[in-house]
């Protein structure tokens, strides 16, 4: 959407005059880049409009608690369908704003397999799915390494945090136990969002979402993560879930979806796998 491309390149060009260690610079941007999201979503009501540029000044704790707030409603909104589904309080042609499918990939590389597929609409800011798996805690990561060792596969269904938690779907089988019963939810799909092919742009971006303190508790064995391991004192935090949720970050109708994976720059990469932007690559990794 241009009127967003425009509110994004104009505040990293002020962030780049400021100082910040690099992997807080990466962050700022990307929260920026989920504010506007977000403002876009409240705004334009679903229509291509130009759409007032958010205050540049709004600090960044205020950028991100509006973030929060917006993705929270969603994912709580999104959340409640499917309880009211799964248990059968709505009936089975009420359907939601679009729906997520797993098809053939449109990327064109022998190794593409399977993606992410959504029909229908969704303007920026949309929460569109859910990154499902188990949530590795700081301390914790280092098992993930002896997973990826005896697989390499494993590693491209992980997904970092900006709090540099590791989230990994490789044991998640697609299916949510409830007090309803098991079910195949219909909004954790994260870990099937491909990276894209060389010269297109991502239309999903991600966000570090927590299930607060106020989240509500008949809803939340609907969100598809479990700690590895619970938060001892040091990683505690109000939360009741660290999870990951993917963002439309452009009007995405009926095509298919993706993520950069902004994998490692310095370590050897799949064939397929090209950097979107590596010098936010290098920035993020950044100790």
């Amino acid at each position: 959407t241009p009127t967003v491309c425009v509110m994004i390149r104009g505040i990293i060009g002020r962030l780049t005059r400021k100082r910040f260690g690099k992997r807080k610079f990466q962050e700022k941007i990307d929260i920026w880049r989920l504010f506007v999201f977000a403002h876009y979503f409240r705004e334009c009501g679903g229509k291509e409009v130009d759409v007032k540029m958010p205050n540049d000044r709004t600090s960044y704790t205020k950028q991100y608690q509006f973030v929060h707030k917006t993705m929270n409603e969603q994912v709580i909104e999104m959340l409640q369908h499917v309880r009211e589904m799964q248990s059968g309080q709505a009936d089975e042609g009420t359907m939601w704003k679009f729906s997520l499918h797993v098809r053939k990939s449109t990327i064109n590389h022998p190794d593409a397999g399977e993606g992410l597929f959504l029909d229908g609409q969704a303007v920026p800011g949309t929460v569109i799915t859910l990154f499902p798996g188990s949530v590795y805690l700081p301390p914790d990561v280092s098992h993930l390494g002896d997973l990826s060792h005896s697989d390499p596969h494993i590693s491209l269904l992980m997904m970092s945090r900006l709090d540099r938690c590791v989230i990994s779907a490789s044991s998640y089988d697609g299916m949510i136990s409830t007090p309803h019963g098991s079910f195949h939810h219909p909004f954790a799909y994260g870990h099937r969002v491909n990276h894209p092919p060389a010269g297109v742009v991502p239309n999903l971006v991600p966000f570090s979402y927590e299930a607060a303190a106020r989240f509500p508790d008949h809803l939340l064995d609907l969100v598809p993560n479990k700690y590895f391991r619970p938060p001892g004192f040091l990683y505690s935090t109000p939360s009741k879930m660290r999870s990951l949720v993917f963002v439309a970050a452009r009007h995405v109708t009926n095509e298919e979806l993706f993520i950069d994976y902004r994998l490692h720059p310095d370590v050897s990469h799949p064939d397929w796998y090209t950097p979107v932007n590596e010098e936010e690559n290098r920035r993020l990794w950044t100790d």
